[in-house]
């Protein structure tokens, strides 16, 4: 339950920097999919750390290349489906900042399963 609550922190942490940088972004006139990318290049190197060194923390906690470079993966994976969600909102009527919201949130279970049952599995 411990590691749920981190882990829920954590991602809270990455879907506020997710969605508030996201929204400046497109405030600023920057197209969707660029805004939310960039705003996952941020929160993922914060988060990585954040998982690594908080919810998963262990003995051989330590920067890990491998899975450093996997976490990585996985959120252009996780970017994939948030921009597929994106547009699908936009596409139905949806305004911008609510497509961002709903994408964000559409990608947290899944993130969390690679995260624990792959990334982070010790």
């Amino acid at each position: 339950m411990k590691r749920l609550l981190f882990f829920a922190f954590g991602s809270l942490l990455g879907a506020g920097i997710d969605f508030f940088l996201g929204y400046f972004f497109l405030t600023k006139g920057i197209e969707g999919a660029a805004a939310i990318g960039l705003s996952m290049c941020l929160s993922a190197v914060v988060v990585y750390f954040y998982h690594e060194f908080f919810t998963y923390n262990s003995a051989s906690s330590k920067i890990d290349k491998v899975r450093l470079t996997a976490f990585l993966f996985s959120t252009l994976l996780i970017y994939l489906s948030r921009v597929a969600v994106f547009y699908s909102l936009l596409f139905v009527g949806f305004v911008e900042v609510i497509a961002l919201a709903l994408a964000l949130v559409s990608s947290l279970f899944i993130n969390y399963l690679i995260s624990t049952k792959l990334i982070f599995k010790r």
